[in-house]
């Protein structure tokens, strides 16, 4: 028997007897890319094979007649979407209509779960560009949640390995409702945004590499050298991607000694540890 099949069947036996739901879902607008963001907030942090997530669902409401999502695409490397289902001005809210999102992927898949981190894993935009806010359904009020007269599949759900099969633990209350006049910013700690990450080689000589995780939204950023007077010795932009990050960066012409080096995105900033550069 696969250990792939035994985890599944672990997955769905654990689903009967799941722990207090933990994992919430938070929506976003990134203003420059015109998108909207959906993240998943573990209350939490998960490691192997607790982490083991599978089945997900989306399900997001709008102004009926005023949203129709396209350019549908996953945030975290094996992570993909589809547009599941849509009901138009169902008889319980006729002024709205539900858009469904479902996670595709097929097996099981392991995501970083840091307790309180948002993880943006889905994003999506409008065909009619900033037509309406949009918010996320609330399983709990909502009129339209199931049964209801359409027989439709709609609410928010996600199960992990480690919680159950309805680890969903509601909407995240830093967001429910977004308006896409509103800019997107991230509400962690500068310290925390790139927690764990590998600087190589130590001492350098010609490079040096930087090597983390991203869990937010790609963006670009300002990537600086400082020596260790504060004098910025060498300046780039480089773009960080949702998931795993390699940056090279050029040594040769910087003197020996002591040095750092300084991310900088639009409403953050980072300051790595030092680096030491030696002669060729």
């Amino acid at each position: 028997m696969s250990k792939h099949f035994l985890l599944t069947l672990g997955f769905i036996a654990i689903g009967f007897t799941a722990l207090t739901a933990q994992v919430k879902f938070k929506l976003d607008y990134e203003k420059t890319t015109k998108r909207y963001v959906v993240s998943i907030v573990p209350l939490k942090t998960l490691t192997m094979p607790g982490n083991l997530t599978g089945t997900a669902q989306v399900t997001v409401k709008a102004l009926s007649g005023k949203f129709f999502p396209t350019d549908i695409v996953g945030l975290y490397p094996g992570l993909d979407w589809d547009f599941n289902a849509r009901s138009n001005a169902p008889t319980e809210a006729p002024e709205n209509d539900y858009i469904s999102f479902a996670l595709r992927n097929a097996g099981l898949l392991h995501l970083p779960y840091q307790a309180e981190r948002p993880l943006p894993v889905l994003a999506f935009r409008n065909e009619l560009g900033c037509a309406t806010d949009i918010e996320l359904i609330d399983n709990d009020k909502d009129p339209f949640m199931p049964p209801n007269s359409e027989m439709a599949n709609v609410g928010n759900s996600i199960a992990v390995f480690g919680i159950g099969a309805n680890a969903y633990g509601g909407i995240d209350n830093r967001n429910a409702k977004t308006d896409c006049q509103e800019q997107y910013t991230h509400t962690n700690d500068s310290d925390d945004l790139i927690a764990d990450f590998d600087l190589y080689p130590i001492p350098a000589e010609t490079e040096i590499f930087l090597e983390f995780e991203w869990g937010y939204p790609s963006e670009s950023v300002r990537a600086e050298i400082y020596d260790i007077t504060g004098r910025v010795m060498s300046r780039k932009s480089i773009d960080l991607v949702t998931g795993h990050n390699l940056h090279a960066f050029h040594t040769e012409r910087l003197a020996a000694g002591s040095y750092v080096i300084k991310l900088t995105g639009e409403t953050w900033a980072v300051t790595l540890d030092k680096f030491q550069k030696i002669r060729m």
